[in-house]
């Protein structure tokens, strides 16, 4: 299996924005030294093509140079890398290895893997304390491109009375079944599936989270709102600060905005349908 890694420059005011777009055009891990991105990329299909994707990105500074690393464990590698994070007093997320956080309210246990987030994004970070604000004990919860399942995990500790993730890629299905599994969470209420709204034909929510992207929610408002119980909550990040009027706009004639957060250059929102 061969990895390669790229350094990426950035201009510092956009360097959320860099990271970001790393992500949307498929890097499978980025390490953040301060002035520049180093991005993982296993096995790209043209390499000149990919160095050019990155080239064309907003913020992205300078030459992109590409090498080729020496075979190693990248999994064990990442995580001997990987810290803890705290989200106020709310939620402590850890790999198995790190101690127990004594004054966390509610703890959720991943296996840090490259390919996958690991809780330490501004997004995940607002999703969390955003959904701390709701009740979910009881409700019926839909994760909407669930990736490692943190969010669904968060909303199973809080005693939803069943949660669905959703999400188009098979790792992401099998990342989000481990840390169900890790967190000792129950399978038969809380279930991870392959695919998009699709796989969840005509089942109604009482909340929805979404912490994707900008195109995925824009392209989506009308499943969104056909999945939603009249009056149900929906949460959404993955904003930047710069398309705020682009998906206010957007949702406004099916949404009443409740209530915004930001965090670095990134947005969340709680929404709840209109009838």
């Amino acid at each position: 299996m061969a990895w390669y890694e790229f350094l990426v420059g950035f201009h510092a005011e956009k360097k959320e924005i860099v990271n970001a777009f790393l992500i949307s055009i498929g890097a499978d891990a980025i390490l953040d030294n301060e002035d520049h991105f180093i991005c993982y990329k296993n096995n790209p299909d043209n390499l000149e093509e990919f160095c050019e994707q990155i080239r064309d990105l907003p913020g992205v500074k300078g030459n992109i140079d590409y090498n080729l690393c020496e075979e190693k464990n990248w999994n064990a590698d990442w995580e001997s890398n990987y810290e803890p994070i705290s989200i106020s007093d709310i939620c402590s997320i850890r790999a198995e290895f790190h101690p127990k956080n004594l004054l966390a309210q509610n703890e959720i246990i991943i296996r840090p893997q490259m390919a996958f987030g690991t809780g330490h994004h501004a997004t995940t970070y607002m999703m969390i304390e955003m959904m701390n604000q709701i009740e979910l004990f009881g409700k019926e919860v839909l994760d909407y491109g669930c990736g490692t399942g943190i969010l669904a995990v968060f909303a199973g500790l809080q005693k939803a009375k069943c949660v669905t993730g959703v999400d188009i890629e098979v790792p992401a299905i099998e990342n989000s079944t481990l840390h169900r599994e890790l967190n000792n969470l129950d399978p038969n209420s809380i279930k991870f599936l392959l695919g998009g709204l699709d796989v969840i034909a005509n089942e109604k929510f009482e909340v929805i989270l979404a912490n994707i992207n900008r195109k995925v929610l824009l392209q989506t408002k009308d499943g969104i709102k056909q999945a939603l119980h009249p009056n149900g909550l929906l949460i959404m990040s993955g904003i930047l600060e710069e398309d705020e009027s682009l998906l206010v706009n957007h949702y406004s004639s099916d949404f009443h905005l409740i209530e915004k957060k930001k965090k670095e250059d990134w947005l969340c929102f709680l929404w709840r349908a209109k009838n």
